[in-house]
């Protein structure tokens, strides 16, 4: 049958070539030599695995495509509702703080103390929806400092202490008494652990434990924040990963989240060059550990 103009070039060294029919239908031709010096020459239909593969590809190009508006759509969403709520929070805090004289009724203080807070979390919520978009189109970008994990650590510490407190939870700090240098953006550092620390706190019950250590080795600065909660299984940790990933079960559903905390503490550990790891078992807490390479600063070096 007359062959189109459409070929994928001749018989390569392989000896293989595909070829396109005058009617559509592709042909795969795979040509052997004998051992009297002859050839042999194969034809085979294989089109409805050209067919597959078109599909495939062009499926692709539709998610990419997709994926692409998703994340622009995001990103100016998120634009669009932080400037109409920080307006919102800002007459909050100037009610709540009663700059013009009194309210009157404390209940109004209240109500406005509830607009506030929620005014707060929703902000916190669209730059985390942001921050995830920025990261997807690669353009997320670190403020590098000399940065002292020490410090960071403690300051998050500082931060939850009371929270832990009062969740009724023990909460121990180890590693933390020497210098820890590294190169780094120190508010993504501190939300890399709040993050860690508030997901702790979350998952653990009344009575347990949980913990943040620090040590400094060979291959570079490591932190592990540990709890004695709930726990997770392989598949749990895989949803908690995914953005806007919630466990499906009766027990965590009881705890709120927007499912951008991991995914984001992801990309942030990734940004500095580290990776993450976790331990956890359903009923047998969660250890999750960070490695930061081996970068020193000399300033900070210098210093301890």
């Amino acid at each position: 049958q007359q062959l189109s103009a459409r070929e994928n070039g001749a018989i390569n060294a392989s000896g293989h070539a595909e070829l396109e029919l005058a009617d559509g239908r592709w042909v795969r031709m795979t040509a052997n030599t004998t051992s009297e010096g002859g050839s042999i020459i194969f034809f085979s239909d294989f089109t409805a695995i050209k067919e597959r593969e078109e599909n495939l590809r062009k499926a692709k190009q539709e998610a990419e495509a997709a994926n692409a508006a998703k994340t622009r759509f995001l990103a100016n969403m998120s634009h669009e509702l932080r400037t109409p709520l920080n307006a919102i929070i800002g007459f909050s805090e100037i009610i709540n703080g009663q700059l013009f004289g009194d309210l009157g009724s404390v209940r109004y203080l209240d109500y406005f103390g509830d607009i506030l807070r929620s005014g707060r979390h929703l902000l916190e919520v669209i730059n985390s929806v942001l921050d995830l978009s920025k990261s997807e189109t690669g353009r997320m970008m670190l403020d590098v400092q000399d940065v002292d994990m020490c410090e960071v650590l403690s300051e998050c510490a500082t931060m939850v202490r009371e929270h832990a407190a009062d969740a009724g939870l023990e909460f121990a700090v180890r590693g933390v008494e020497v210098n820890l240098p590294l190169r780094g953006d120190p508010a993504k550092l501190r939300q890399i652990f709040l993050n860690l620390l508030s997901n702790a706190i979350k998952f653990t019950p009344r009575g347990g434990a949980i913990w943040i250590e620090a040590e400094y080795g060979a291959a570079g600065i490591t932190v592990t924040v540990g709890d004695s909660g709930i726990g997770m299984s392989q598949e749990d940790l895989q949803v908690a990963l995914e953005p806007f990933g919630q466990v499906d079960n009766r027990l965590e559903r009881r705890y709120e989240g927007t499912g951008l905390g991991l995914p984001l503490t992801k990309v942030f550990i990734e940004l500095h060059g580290g990776s993450m790891s976790f331990d956890s078992a359903r009923g047998a807490g969660t250890r999750v550990t960070i490695v930061f390479p081996a970068i020193i600063s000399a300033t900070l070096a210098q210093a301890g």
